[in-house]
């Protein structure tokens, strides 16, 4: 994932899987120094009419969060980016346009 417009040094990775039903989505992020120990996120899918949708949350637990995975019904070629964002925000942390 790209940094996103806010100063934080969250960095991402995000891979997101086709499948029958829908889309699958896995990620991990590292928090970086400037995080707030108590911060919650959410995985933010923005389709490609322009409406989002929050497809997960989780708050931090150290340093780092890995093996995360989410799933909606949205195809993915319907998916425009995917952010993630503090919860109750609409700045991006990190992000992929797809």
């Amino acid at each position: 994932m790209d940094p996103g417009t806010d100063s934080t040094t969250l960095t991402a990775g995000l891979q997101i899987e086709e499948k029958s039903w829908g889309t699958r989505l896995d990620w991990n992020c590292d928090y970086g120094a400037d995080a707030p120990d108590d911060s919650g996120y959410e995985l933010v899918v923005t389709q490609t009419d322009n409406t989002t949708l929050t497809v997960a949350t989780w708050d931090a637990a150290g340093s780092r969060a890995a093996d995360l995975s989410a799933s909606t019904a949205i195809p993915s070629l319907k998916i425009a980016s995917v952010e993630i964002r503090l919860q109750g925000s609409t700045v991006a942390l990190a992000r992929l346009d797809t």
